[in-house]
């Protein structure tokens, strides 16, 4: 389990009920839909959720790719911390999930109270972000080079 928010949910004034719940999410149930507004992050505390995008194709058509999988330790939908805008992506539960809730707008105010907390916890947030965004730069040049030699324009570079 991610160690900040591990202390963050043992800390008495972060409050179960107030702050953040556990919740039971079934195979196949989506927690966060691309589009949607939403104020709450979660951290996997057991089962795995996929990522998923969407791909329109010639217009008419549409894939949903997965993006990446996540499992028990791992944090998602952290951007409402740091954006009001819609989700970027869908996320599904691949098996059975217990989750923790957070309540982004709840826990922002907290560690406005808190900044020595809010330092740990956004900064160990800001390591996850930065990884996921290295591991999809490596994905996106990839497909940026396959799609390249798949209609020979490398060789008009």
């Amino acid at each position: 389990m991610n160690k900040q928010i591990e202390s963050l949910l043992g800390n008495p004034n972060f409050t179960k009920g107030e702050f953040w719940n556990r919740v039971e999410i079934v195979c196949g149930d989506e927690i966060i839909r691309e589009g949607e507004s939403g104020n709450s992050l979660y951290l996997i505390e057991s089962g795995s959720l996929r990522v998923l995008g969407h791909v329109d194709i010639d217009g008419d058509r549409h894939v949903n790719p997965g993006v990446c999988d996540l499992k028990a330790g791992d944090v998602v939908g952290e951007l409402v911390l740091f954006d009001s805008g819609p989700r970027s992506a869908t996320v599904q539960a691949v098996e059975d999930c217990v989750l923790i809730e957070i309540n982004g707008d709840k826990l922002m105010s907290f560690l406005e109270v808190h900044p020595d907390v809010g330092f740990q916890l956004l900064r160990s947030l800001m390591s996850v972000m930065v990884g996921r965004v290295r591991r999809n730069n490596d994905k996106i040049f990839s497909l940026l080079a396959w799609g390249l030699k798949a209609h020979q324009i490398e060789k008009e570079l």
